[in-house]
């Protein structure tokens, strides 16, 4: 789960404060 891990914790300021994987997945961020 490197990936998840990678995305999660980088800045969360590219997709108005939304970690990368968000965008991938379409998931709420409750979810992450």
């Amino acid at each position: 789960a490197w990936l998840h891990e990678y995305n999660h914790h980088r800045p969360h300021t590219a997709i108005g404060g939304h970690p990368p994987i968000s965008r991938l997945t379409n998931l709420p961020v409750q979810y992450i």
